[in-house]
């Protein structure tokens, strides 16, 4: 890698260390140090200024846990540790400017990439870590800037990298809905009754139209009005940061902290934690949709 990269005169590294924390520090009460062998190791105890100015200098080279303490996260990244690794991501790219996250992968098979992170909330210990920017790998003796698809790099210096991601733009949120329409639309057409019969779409359409979304959840969670339907604290994990969402016109709900989304089907079947065969019987007979 260009060396120019990283001289100091081109800028200050504590300045790039506020900024490479402020992006990517999910958790600064733990984190990771990479060992000669690639593995990490856990290191509980604060993250300061000063470990993330050692690590873009090279001296050490640190991972970050993905999830914060209350299992949000506002960060995703693919992984590919493949021989083919930049071409598959390469490749990953075009598909992430119409698509997002899991939906990617699971519509398009992508072999050898992985999403982090894994979990979709914190169990036992701090979940998954992904090494931070711009420091050295420790097993290849390689830094790795942001690049584009062709390989040119974002910017020529870190601190020109950190200020551009420093100003990302968010996932649409219509984003979300038309993956939460795709997959339940091709699971509502293979789910089949107790009798072996297949549900049709007519069954499943009645149920969704037979009452506003925003409306019924209203009934179960407490939910303040916004530009696009509504919010509120979820009501399947201990959310602190009203992390769920009604879309009024798509009339779909999700969860933004993991706990999944869909149509008013989906949020009985969580609700109750039933099935969706149970769940279709259940809210014909509630909505009068049968």
């Amino acid at each position: 890698m260009n060396q120019e990269f990283f001289k100091p005169e081109q800028e200050t590294v504590y300045e790039a260390a506020r900024l490479l924390g402020k992006i990517f520090i999910q958790r600064p009460d733990i984190f990771a140090s990479q060992l000669e062998d690639g593995r990490y190791v856990a290191i509980k105890e604060p993250l300061t200024e000063k470990h993330l100015a050692l690590h873009l200098k090279g001296h050490i080279t640190l991972g970050a846990y993905m999830l914060a303490p209350d299992s949000t996260t506002r960060l995703m990244a693919f992984d590919a540790d493949g021989d083919n690794g930049l071409v598959d991501l390469a490749n990953l790219s075009y598909e992430l400017e119409r698509a997002f996250g899991n939906g990617v992968i699971s519509t398009h098979q992508i072999e050898g990439v992985e999403l982090f992170p894994k979990q979709d909330r914190l169990q036992a210990g701090p979940g998954s870590l992904v090494k931070l920017p711009f420091g050295i790998h420790k097993k290849s003796g390689q830094r790795y800037p942001f690049i584009y698809r062709d390989g040119a790099w974002l910017a020529p210096t870190v601190r020109e990298q950190l200020e551009i991601l420093s100003a990302h733009k968010t996932v649409p949120e219509t984003v979300f809905g038309a993956y939460v329409t795709y997959e339940l639309e091709k699971r509502e057409r293979s789910v089949p009754k107790a009798s072996g019969e297949i549900y049709s779409s007519n069954e499943v359409e009645r149920i969704k139209k037979a009452m506003p979304l925003l409306d019924f959840i209203n009934a179960f969670v407490d939910l303040r009005p916004v530009a696009s339907g509504a919010v509120g604290h979820c009501p399947f994990h201990d959310d602190q940061h009203a992390s769920f969402g009604v879309n009024q016109e798509g009339n779909y709900w999700n969860c933004f902290a993991g706990c999944g989304g869909g149509t008013i089907i989906d949020f009985w079947m969580k609700w109750k934690g039933i099935e969706f065969s149970q769940a279709v019987n259940e809210l014909a007979d509630l909505l009068g949709a049968k």
